[in-house]
């Protein structure tokens, strides 16, 4: 993902707009999404905290029925030992190492004295028009890898990555990469080009 304010370097005025450009993937898809420009400022000296919210309800996963990882075919299955409750839906992992499922990412801004100034909600799939295939991005919680922030050499610019794919999705990262496919990796899939 990347924020791109367009703001002088020096001391000048904040420029009154924003563009958010996401880049989300998922293996070799790729898609590129905006926010509406103009509507989000962040400002220069504060914080930017990027965080995770989980939101699935229990019956997103059937504790010894769901299968696991999705589409799966015997013998690469396991079944489900936690429904999508939070915390518990992470024991999951115990029986799909590779288990993850989907939640939004927010931005928060925060002043230096750690003051909350806005929240910014990155497109996902439970917002009005977004749709499951296209412009939005998630993070596959409990991941670590998502969604740290990285600040361009020249201040300008905010980067992080996510998955394109709707909140609530099971195991849409992996450990596979286009061409290098882990063959101990109960998720197999990849999405073609």
């Amino acid at each position: 993902m990347i924020l791109q304010a367009l703001r002088p370097l020096t001391g000048r005025p904040l420029k009154s707009s924003l563009a958010l450009v996401l880049l989300a993937s998922t293996a070799l898809a790729s898609t590129v999404a905006r926010a509406g420009n103009g509507d989000v400022h962040f400002h220069r000296g504060h914080l930017l905290l990027s965080r995770t919210v989980y939101d699935s309800k229990a019956t997103a996963i059937t504790p010894g029925i769901t299968q696991l990882p999705p589409n799966c075919i015997a013998p690469n299955c396991v079944t489900a030992t936690a429904d999508g409750t939070y915390p518990t839906v992470f024991n999951n992992v115990l029986a799909d190492g590779s288990f993850g499922i989907t939640a939004k990412i927010v931005l928060d801004e925060l002043r230096l004295d750690g003051d909350h100034v806005q929240s910014l909600e990155v497109p996902n799939s439970t917002e009005r028009g977004v749709t499951a295939n296209k412009d939005q991005m998630v993070t596959s919680f409990p991941s670590k890898s998502e969604i740290a922030l990285n600040l361009s050499l020249d201040r300008s610019v905010v980067s992080f990555m996510g998955y394109l794919a709707p909140v609530g999705a099971v195991d849409v990262s992996n450990s596979n990469t286009p061409d290098v496919v882990d063959p101990t990796n109960p998720v197999p899939a990849t999405i073609p080009a």
